[in-house]
Order: structure tokens, then sequence, then C-alpha cells
């Protein structure tokens, strides 16, 4: 089960936006805290304009009443156009091929996105810039605003200033390029736009689970998967039904989890549905264990598994998730 702390996605979003606004990136389930609720919390607490990857993404929140601003990052092709029939609904400009699409609606609100070195998506020259530019003013878009995408924070001071030499260009209302790795950094714009920071400042995501068995093996046993765990002794051990298909990945083979103000092992090999894990007898049926939390952060998981928490966070799949 997926717990999720709103009151830690408050102070969240206070410790982030600072003097500044908010774009709040729920793309990828909202790094897997569930987009749709995460955006009606985000909406009422007074945050205008989300962020989000593709049109499914945006249909999604769409669908389910969500009023706040939408900016979609990747272009829109022809198919996608009925999309901006919707109000709050900001298309991306990454090129001037998205331009002449998106001109065969009337009144298109965008953003354009320049491209200052994670060679991804974005316009790269000035000169294609200001080919951008002189068709939209042309086409009559609404042009709302301009942001990029640094490649590292390492290089995001270098790339800020190939930003302001489009920035600059010409006055737009709304100015973002700052990110959960930049915002505390620098200072430029009047938006900050954060993913990863919202969820994980103070941890919202919490993942808990109660065992569905108890029993003792005997020494020499050895259980799961490909029998890569023998026990050493006789030994008690309980199985909680969570595994790789919520996203609890085999990389956290051999890593721990917590209950009741101890740490316990996790054994043998992870399973899609299920872990093994080697208790005491202080585990009853009801302990709770929690496989990351405030108690044991997704940073903990990061290092032990040697990958992002971006990664963690995303690959969370759950059927019941609590908010409160």
């Amino acid at each position: 089960m997926l717990r999720i702390n709103l009151s830690n996605l408050d102070k969240n979003v206070k410790q982030v936006s600072g003097s500044k606004k908010l774009i709040a990136v729920v793309k990828s389930n909202a790094y897997g805290c569930g987009a749709v609720e995460i955006s009606k919390h985000l909406q009422s607490i007074g945050v205008e304009i989300l962020f989000v990857n593709d049109v499914d993404e945006a249909l999604e929140l769409l669908e389910n009443n969500i009023k706040a601003k939408i900016i979609i990052h990747n272009s829109l092709q022809e198919q996608d156009l009925f999309l901006l029939k919707y109000p709050n609904v900001i298309a991306t400009i990454n090129s001037l091929e998205d331009a002449k699409i998106l001109s065969k609606f009337k009144n298109v609100t965008c953003h354009i996105q320049i491209d200052t070195g994670m060679g991804r998506l974005g316009i790269k020259s000035i000169s294609e810039f200001k080919n951008v530019l002189d068709y939209l003013h042309k086409h009559k878009f609404n042009i709302n605003g301009i942001y990029t995408h640094f490649s590292s924070a390492n290089s995001a001071h270098k790339e800020l200033e190939k930003f302001k030499e489009f920035a600059e260009m010409e006055s737009f209302p709304i100015v973002h390029c700052l990110s959960s790795a930049t915002y505390n950094k620098l200072d430029y714009g009047n938006y900050c736009r954060v993913g990863l920071a919202l969820y994980d400042l103070n941890q919202v995501a919490s993942v808990i689970s109660k065992p569905i068995l108890i029993k003792k093996i005997n020494k020499g046993e050895s259980i799961s998967y490909d029998s890569i765990y023998t026990a050493q002794d006789d030994e008690l051990i309980c199985i909680l039904p969570i595994g790789y298909g919520n996203g609890y990945s085999r990389k956290f083979e051999g890593f721990h989890i917590y209950s009741q103000g101890k740490f316990y092992p996790i054994i043998g090999r992870i399973c899609m549905n299920h872990i093994f894990v080697r208790i005491d007898d202080s585990i009853a049926m009801d302990s709770i264990f929690e496989l990351t939390s405030e108690n044991l952060p997704v940073n903990d998981l990061a290092s032990f598994a040697k990958c992002t928490k971006y990664e963690i966070y995303s690959n969370f799949k759950f059927r019941k998730v609590i908010y409160k």
C-alpha cells in the first residue's frame, strides 16, 4: 500500500516556492504518488500551473476536472489538437514545425522551450528562435512563457547565460528554468518548475505492508527463486505481499525494511508479488512494515541500489493509495 502525506507536500510547496510562483511537475503519475489526487490537492492550496509530459497525462487531469493551467512538455501532433479546446491547456513550442501544426487552431496559448544543453527538445539557435517568434506573432499565438531544462546542476550557470540570450529578447509573462536541483542555487525568472523536491524534501510517499504469512524455516532450508538464500540457523521469516510488480525492484535484494523501531533484512529473491523478510518474535500478523518512509528514506534505497530517486518514485504501482 502507498500512503501519501499531504502535510509534507504542503511543506515542500512552501519551501521550494520562496519568492517565486510554482509550476508543479506532476508527470509520471506525480512521481508515483498519483497525478489526479496530487493535482487536486495542489490546486486546492493555490498552485495555478501544472506540468506534464504528454497528451495522455494532460487528458487524465482534464477528464478529472483539473482547472489549473497544464503545460504539456512534448510537442503536440495534428491528432492532439482537440486538447486545445480546453482553455487551461498550454502547448510547448519546440520547433518551427510545432508552430505550423498548432497554427491550424486559433488562439493557442504556448510556452517556447529552449535547448540550452540537454539536447532533447527545444530551440537551439537564435536564428531559429527569431523565425519562431515571427511566426507566432504573425499567427496571433498567445506567447505565455519561455523555459529551458538544464542538463545538470553542474552546468546550470553556463546554460542559464545561454537561456538569458533568448528569454531577454522580448518580454514573456512567465519565465521558468529553475528545478529541484537549482531552485535554491540560482535566481532567474518569476516561476520555478519543480518535480522531485515536491515529493522528497519532506518525503511524501511511504510504502507499507503487513505480513500475509509468518513461519519458521529450518537450518539449511532455502527460499524463493534460484535458492540464493539458505538459512544458516533455524529462522523465523515473514512474507509480505509486495514485489517488483509494485515497483519494489530486485535491486533491493539484501537491503532491509523497517518495523517497530528495528530494521529487518530482506532475504532471497524478490518476487513479482512477494518478498521474504527475516524477523524476530516481536513481529505479528498485524505488524506494519515500512519499505520506504521518513524512517527509511528513498535516498537510502537509491544509495543501496545505485540508482536515482527518480527511478524509485516513478516505478511505484499500487492499487491502494491512502491520502491524508
